[in-house]
């Protein structure tokens, strides 16, 4: 998150320099958001996962090149109270980013601006300069996806580690302990205590004609001697008085750097955050605990290391869920898949009535209060059962190995939550209809195909945490394995649901003889209704949805004793 113009101050103060028979350890969002940079540099405005998962590990291969030996590269898994504030104003801005995409956009959503199938081809991984199309939006999954890339392949996915806590923090403590280069883009880095390690901002690699890679390097111990600072204090006095005087000159700093400072308290909170000696007591994860897994999910993790701390004892565990791309003049394209991550929170925390989680998705305030999604521990198995049933249903129709046994099986869970709340499914309804070809209208998606596709992809993740969550139960009830084992199928994200393999799936219908017969059948109805849409939240003059709460409703979708099937006539 850095310390704003920190780094452009100290740009002087920088050696460039090859990199060359190193060794380097790396922030890893840093370098996910990294490589989302360089994918939009080269065209892709919302590249695919496969693409942003392929380019991470063709960047690292071209880096190891140069004989460096890329050590650790470290992930978040839990980020402190201290920084909940700026999470809620990231999600605010991408709530009001995919509330602007829609009202500019009311006929539909530019192609561009959705993830789409692109294959990895000649891309320039160390392009430079400005993106020359503007995206409304990040990849919901974007660190996942690297993650899970990473860990795919056989020379990183050992390099790969989730940390109880911030990844830069992990870095220093690394580079404090070995040495080396640290890259990232996070100019806390100069600022922690990293002994004679250096520092190296992703921005600033660049690779010459002869393949050499060139670096502007910041040695934050060297720094501190060219400036007269106290190699004891660092560069924690002069960052405090940057971030205090955003817009003063270095000299201006150096001169409040010289006195003692106007705010002790506040100074001395400030430097918590950088102390060498905590930095260096810090503990690695080693074989217990949520992180052991290797492969967990960012947000499962940091929900199962807060559901450690004694803190959370009767309080509540915080989950965040990224804005999709969808239409926010409809309900939360989470809405329909709150039941799983129900389930999958619940087998978490255990039977401990005291604890609930508060989810955040679109939000309207940073101070905005989550959505209490309420444990029910009793009738998990229950649950569980009943969301294994259409799984054995639609694995009737399609072999669970097919490609789009998933596709169906999130739109047959969808329409079995839909009539829960007696609507009919927006997502079923749009399948149905006749799909384009892929040549016809290119240039826009309707957003109702949006919305329906962000739906399924919520399904998919939903499904994808309760998958995570029942690897790290300490004892699976035999009647859940079942389950489980259709959820080790699930697809890794670059295979989730995209306005492509949506469209896709809707075109080769006709492939299988009678399949919305077969669909229909399985969910007990003679006809599904399509004339009612999920318009089930009202949209404000902003295009923005009503916030999701101001003072922690339960979930609609928490009650779990009903039989799915009890509901199903649709007409």
């Amino acid at each position: 998150m850095g310390i704003p113009h920190l780094a452009a101050t100290l740009e002087p103060y920088g050696v460039v320099r090859p990199l060359r028979d190193e060794a380097v350890v790396i922030d890893g969002p840093a370098l996910a958001y990294h490589i989302l940079h360089e994918c939009r540099l080269n065209g892709y405005l919302q590249p695919s996962y496969r693409l942003l998962g392929e380019t991470a590990i063709a960047w690292l291969d071209e880096v190891s090149r140069q004989r460096i030996d890329v050590q650790a590269i470290y992930f978040d898994g839990h980020l402190p109270l201290a920084k909940r504030r700026v999470r809620m104003e990231r999600l605010l801005r991408s709530t009001t980013q995919i509330a602007h995409l829609r009202s500019s956009n009311p006929q539909g959503c530019p192609v561009r601006q959705l993830a789409c199938g692109h294959e990895f081809g000649s891309a320039d991984m160390f392009a430079k300069g400005a993106v020359a199309s503007r995206s409304f939006a990040d990849p919901a999954f974007l660190v996942p996806a690297v993650i899970e890339a990473l860990k795919s392949s056989v020379q990183y996915r050992q390099r790969v580690l989730m940390v109880p806590g911030e990844a830069d923090t992990f870095c220093a403590r690394h580079a404090l302990s070995n040495g080396g280069v640290v890259l990232t883009s996070d100019s806390d880095l100069l600022v922690h205590e990293v002994g004679d390690a250096e520092v190296v901002f992703f921005r600033d690699i660049q690779r010459q004609v002869d393949s050499t890679i060139m670096v502007c390097s910041y040695g934050p111990k060297r720094i501190c001697e060219q400036l007269g600072q106290s190699p004891t204090d660092g560069l924690v006095r002069l960052a405090y008085e940057q971030k205090r005087l955003q817009h003063a000159s270095l000299a201006q700093i150096l001169q409040a750097c010289s006195s003692p400072p106007l705010h002790e308290k506040e100074y001395a909170e400030f430097c918590e955050d950088y102390r060498s000696s905590d930095i260096s007591q810090i503990p690695l994860p080693c074989g217990h605990g949520p992180l052991e897994n290797g492969s967990l999910d960012p947000r499962l993790a940091e929900l199962a290391i807060q559901l450690q701390s004694t803190s959370i004892a009767t309080s509540h565990a915080h989950m965040f869920l990224p804005v999709l791309t969808e239409d926010p003049t409809r309900g939360n394209a989470w809405e329909h898949s709150t039941s799983v991550r129900q389930l999958a929170y619940s087998l978490l925390i255990g039977p401990d009535p005291t604890v609930s989680v508060l989810e955040f998705r679109r939000i309207q305030s940073a101070t905005q209060k989550g959505r209490r999604v309420e444990l029910d521990g009793p009738d998990l198995q229950g649950y569980a059962i009943e969301l294994l049933a259409p799984l054995h249903k639609v694995s009737a129709i399609v072999p669970g190995h097919n490609s789009r046994f998933w596709l169906l099986a999130c739109l047959v869970l969808d329409v079995i939550e839909c009539q829960k709340r007696d609507k009919g499914s927006l997502a079923w309804s749009i399948f149905q209809q006749p799909a384009k070809s892929p040549a016809a209208n290119r240039s826009r998606i309707s957003w109702d195909t949006v919305h329906a596709v962000a739906q399924l992809q919520a399904m998919c993740y939903s499904l994808r945490l309760l998958r995570q969550a029942l690897s790290v139960c300490s004892k699976v009830p035999a009647n859940i394995k079942p389950l489980q084992q259709y959820l080790e199928q699930l697809p890794e994200l670059n295979d989730f649901p995209d306005v492509d393999s949506f469209n896709d799936g809707a075109r080769k219908l006709s492939e299988y003889n009678g399949l919305v017969v077969s669909l229909e059948q399985c969910l007990g109805s003679q006809k599904l209704r399509q004339n009612k849409t999920d318009h089930g939240i009202n949209a404000t003059a902003s295009g923005v949805g009503k916030p999701a709460n101001q003072a922690l409703p339960t979930e609609p979708g928490h009650s779990i004793r009903r039989n799915m099937f009890d509901v199903l006539s649709l007409e």
